[in-house]
């Protein structure tokens, strides 16, 4: 994360060894940016990248963006933009959806109902955990009013638990924009494959809480209240694997599945909120009909652990994942480094360390984002410090004796 000696070690030491914590999750993360060339209808355009590995799971964002428009991004035509999750691949590219994971809509002040995925410009990637518990942000800006200033963010949360391979938990979220709310949020997932060229008999299903029933290209309404738990499947072919998910009825007014293709279930969060929280998952190895009791089983648990998930974080947990404290504190003291590259260090790290307190009570959405500016600036001060440590040293070991 003994068998047994004879009857009693046995038990011993295999109670020691579930003690012990799962290996801590690290994030990767990679972003890139380059001048598009090829096409000639988006020639002009940026093609940005960015994505973050959190164990099994892969969140990726890809976009053609305008530089000279502040980042405005185009979805005119396929491939322009996506937003995908590697998470539950078994064969080719199922699982949940690669290319177009989440789709939410956000509500207006004044009742006007806005896409956000390949609309409103996207503003990064931000790990803000690491550890037994990893959580990582994409942003993206609300629509921005007449005064071309955006109200606030919409924030998809991935978490990612330490030794819970098969499940992972997404909030979407809003922060600022008094008065705004979440629409519509969809999610996509292809259940075992997206090919059923080798298999043109096979069905696409949905098994609740209550019931099974084939999907279809239009919305089946299901009942939130008593179909909160959705395992995404196939029949007739592919049948070893698929996908699941369990959501918090009292966060839902409305649930539907649409698709024969991709599968979609899309949900209506309860008026006014401006979060939702889902836990997803995939099963694989094992026959639907098999995995289904499991699954229902299963399923009541994971609820208890999404409904109980802490998604907002303290100023220490955002701290002990970022800011490498000890390097830190020492390069400040080191003269070879330029006396205002370490006064402005030191003005960050006191303004940081006066944001944290105490540390140890959950922050607003909005806090969070101040706090983690804070610490990104904080880093790219100590790589800058590094740097200049580095060369002075290098310049040190070419001085003649």
């Amino acid at each position: 994360m003994g068998r047994y000696l004879v009857i009693g070690t046995c038990l011993l030491l295999a109670s020691v060894v579930w003690a012990q914590p799962a290996q801590p999750i690290l994030a990767r993360v990679s972003e890139t940016r380059k001048p598009e060339t090829q096409d000639p209808e988006r020639v002009g355009y940026d093609r940005v990248r960015r994505e973050v590995a959190l164990d099994n799971l892969i969140a990726k964002y890809e976009a053609f963006v305008k530089p000279d428009a502040d980042d405005q991004p185009t979805a005119a035509k396929y491939a322009d933009h996506f937003f995908g999750l590697d998470f539950g691949r078994i064969a080719g590219n199922g699982g949940w959806d690669l290319w177009d994971f989440v789709a939410p809509t956000v509500v207006s002040p004044d009742g006007r109902t806005c896409p956000i995925m390949g609309v409103e410009r996207q503003r990064g990637l931000n790990v803000l955990a690491e550890g037994q518990t990893a959580v990582a942000d994409f942003l993206w800006e609300l629509p921005r009013g007449a005064g071309g200033q955006s109200p606030g963010l919409l924030g998809v949360r991935y978490l990612k638990r330490a030794g819970e391979t098969y499940w992972a938990y997404v909030e979407i979220w809003i922060a600022g924009a008094q008065g705004w709310s979440l629409g519509s949020v969809t999610f996509s997932s292809y259940p075992y494959n997206t090919s059923k060229t080798m298999d043109a008999a096979r069905e696409r299903w949905v098994a609740t809480n209550t019931r099974e029933l084939p999907t279809a290209d239009t919305d089946t309404a299901l009942d939130p209240g008593t179909e909160w738990a959705l395992m995404l499947h196939n029949r007739l072919s592919q049948e070893d694997g698929g996908c699941l998910m369990v959501l918090d009825p009292e966060e839902v007014s409305g649930l539907a599945v649409a698709g024969t293709y991709p599968v979609q279930p899309k949900l209506t969060p309860r008026p006014g909120r401006r979060s939702l929280r889902v836990a997803i998952g995939y099963w694989e190895g094992r026959h639907w009909r098999e995995e289904l009791p499991i699954f229902r089983q299963e399923a009541p648990g994971v609820r208890e652990r999404l409904v109980a998930m802490p998604f907002s974080l303290t100023a220490n947990q955002i701290w002990d994942s970022a800011v490498a404290r000890e390097d830190y504190e020492y390069l400040l003291g080191e003269t070879q480094i330029p006396q205002e590259l370490r006064d402005r260090a030191r003005q960050a790290w006191q303004a940081l360390e006066q944001a944290r307190g105490t540390g140890d009570q959950p922050l607003s959405r909005e806090e969070e984002l101040a706090f983690v500016q804070l610490t990104c600036q904080c880093r790219e001060l100590h790589r800058q410090m590094q740097i200049a440590w580095l060369e002075n040293i290098g310049q040190l070991t070419d001085t003649p004796r």
